[in-house]
């Protein structure tokens, strides 16, 4: 499993956000009303796909950061149990 690559989500967020205002400026008076409705639809599509998108990323980065905290929460605990119990137990029994 690869982490997601930021310039790619950067990437095709820029694309979607070109293609929202394309879509916006689009003559709708010029068009017939199945085709401004086609226009809508998928002005509408454009827009819930990048919101969709830019919510999941801002999960996986609040996701990422917890499990950069348990990560150093648990070195720490290891790093502890390591350098005091361990070695202290370690000693005791070789003065047995």
């Amino acid at each position: 499993m690869h982490g997601i690559d930021r310039n790619n989500h950067e990437y095709l967020k820029s694309i979607l956000s070109k293609l929202e205002c394309f879509l916006e400026t689009n003559k709708c008076d010029e068009m017939t009303q199945e085709e401004a409705l086609n226009a809508f639809n998928d002005l509408n599509e454009v827009k819930a796909s990048r919101l969709r998108l830019q919510a999941l990323y801002v999960e996986y980065l609040s996701k990422l950061s917890d499990i950069e905290m348990h990560i150093q929460v648990y070195q720490e605990t290891f790093q502890d149990i390591r350098n005091n119990l361990v070695k202290a137990k370690l000693k005791e029994m070789r003065k047995q």
